[in-house]
């Protein structure tokens, strides 16, 4: 006997039930709002939504990722959502077309009959790879087309630098930047910007070699680390100018960074580089770096505080409530790595790409909290994780503080300040982007203030803040196309800093002259 194979596979749908469906779309439900990064779940609100426009924005956004060619946490979720709901529609058509056949059909023989049906063909014919080839060519060439009319008439803002490829993951820091790197990434402000890492890892274009002058190490984020600049436009360049040739300035900053990996990195470099005095740096997302699991890319250690993360859970812990976290779903970050450079192609070449990318949220209803950012930050939030956040910083300082003593190393914090306040055009456009955030909160002085009381309470006078500085000039502290700061900004601060380190005496002023 032979098994037969169809070549075709023919599904029957009734019109009632694309009636009952209709009316199911449009039944009312209390849906909680799909909120990045989903850390805190409980804090996203509720919104009335048809359970239609539920469904098919699920659908929107999955093929969005397709198209974007990027999958995150909440991939799992809405392909769970879209096969179950899948699922409940076979079996509410298979469970119509029982009635009509069976109850419908003796009750009322003569709607049964005048009952038409639809036959969806669902498996493919002899003609299918053909039609296959027509459509897969039909979209790209609609896809060419669609990016020559964006480039015309609506050219978007594209995407000017890159940076993951600088790093390597790193078990006890999260990720580090690779030794012996040299490259060229396109800058903030549009020209190559020169990348140089020695065999530590470190942004220079030279080996540190064996002490013979007062070390000067710099700790810090993208803004130490100098991303979006050229060599010869970081802090530590210009600070290397003004102090002269008696010091030797040592750039640590790494991208992404907040001060609890940098306490880590300092361990890890103290007896490698020995350093005299550290720097260490704060900017506004330091807060949530300290906290909160990292969405993308290497996963980073954590201050936690039993605090409950709904997609990581802990691998490994360091002791004194510092945790190292593994994603759920890992797996579908594994897959949206894969496309990772071919994403980044398209941000910095393709107008329609850019043009879906910025707009995913919007076109898909996923809403964003403020959390995601450090924008929450900047208001009078009094919650959990306002809150943690501000008291781990302060913990933190004080134990980077205890270290530096322990290993008889001056320091200094320095803060930098965001675009968000020393701009305040940029704030409105800002909070329109978040669902949890309004303008009635708005301080632009929390950050500082709350840092001003915990160095207060700490009695710790070694802080220098960069913002009423930057608010005098106003202008040109920050990159064209970026909210990194710009060469104008580093080579001040380098002076700023050279004065206060002077002032306070943590350098010598002789030193400087001599040079």
């Amino acid at each position: 006997m032979k098994l037969r194979i169809p070549n075709m596979l023919h599904l029957r749908v009734s019109y009632l039930f694309l009636l009952i469906l209709l009316v199911i779309f449009f039944i009312p439900v209390n849906h909680k709002v799909h909120c990045l990064p989903l850390l805190y779940p409980e804090n996203c609100p509720y919104e009335k939504v048809f359970l239609g426009t539920l469904f098919f924005s699920h659908v929107f956004y999955l093929i969005f990722q397709f198209l974007t060619l990027e999958w995150d946490i909440l991939t799992g979720e809405f392909l769970r959502v879209i096969f179950y709901t899948i699922f409940f529609l076979f079996m509410l058509n298979s469970s119509t077309n029982f009635l009509l056949k069976t109850k419908i059909s003796e009750l009322f023989p003569a709607f049964l009959k005048k009952q038409k049906t639809l036959t969806l063909n669902i498996l493919p014919n002899k003609k299918f790879a053909l039609n296959a080839c027509v459509l897969v060519i039909s979209i790209l060439l609609s896809l060419f087309v669609l990016e020559i009319l964006f480039k015309i008439y609506l050219p978007q803002k594209l995407s000017i630098t890159g940076g993951e490829d600088l790093h390597f993951p790193h078990n006890t820091l999260g990720w580090f930047t690779k030794p012996n790197l040299s490259t060229q990434i396109v800058g903030e402000n549009l020209y190559l910007t020169n990348i140089k890492h020695n065999s530590l890892g470190l942004r220079s274009d030279r080996e540190l070699g064996e002490k013979t002058k007062k070390r000067i190490l710099l700790f810090g984020d993208s803004f130490i680390y100098g991303l979006g600049l050229d060599w010869n436009e970081t802090l530590d360049y210009f600070f290397q100018k003004e102090l002269g040739e008696n010091f030797q300035v040592i750039n640590a900053g790494v991208t992404g960074y907040g001060m609890l990996q940098e306490y880590l990195l300092f361990k890890e470099l103290y007896d490698k580089i020995n350093p005299d005095l550290i720097i260490i740096a704060i900017y506004s997302n330091d807060f949530k770096d300290n906290i909160f699991p990292k969405l993308t890319g290497s996963v980073r250690p954590i201050a936690t505080k039993g605090l409950n993360f709904s997609i990581v859970e802990k691998i490994n812990q360091f002791g004194g409530g510092l945790d190292v976290v593994k994603r759920k779903n890992e797996y579908f970050f594994v897959f949206s790595k894969i496309f990772e450079n071919l994403r980044e192609f398209f941000k910095r070449h393709s107008n329609f790409y850019q043009f879906l990318y910025k707009n995913r949220f919007k076109f898909t209803q996923i809403k964003e909290e403020s959390y995601r950012g450090d924008f929450s930050f900047f208001t009078n939030k009094q919650n959990e994780i306002t809150n943690f956040a501000f008291s781990t910083e302060c913990k933190l300082s004080e134990i980077f503080t205890s270290l530096a003593k322990e290993k008889s190393t001056k320091y200094l914090f320095l803060y930098i300040p965001s675009r968000l306040e020393i701009e305040e055009n940029t704030v409105r456009p800002t909070f329109d982007g978040y669902y949890d955030l309004s303008m009635n909160e708005l301080n632009l002085n929390r950050i500082i203030n709350e840092l001003h009381n915990c160095f207060e309470k700490n009695n710790e006078t070694n802080f220098l803040s960069l913002k009423d500085k930057f608010l005098e000039e106003k202008t040109g502290m920050y990159n064209t196309h970026g909210n990194h700061w710009s060469p104008k900004a580093t080579n001040l601060t380098a002076q700023l800093l050279k004065e206060e380190l002077f002032k306070r005496g943590l350098i010598n002023i002789s030193e400087i002259k001599s040079s």
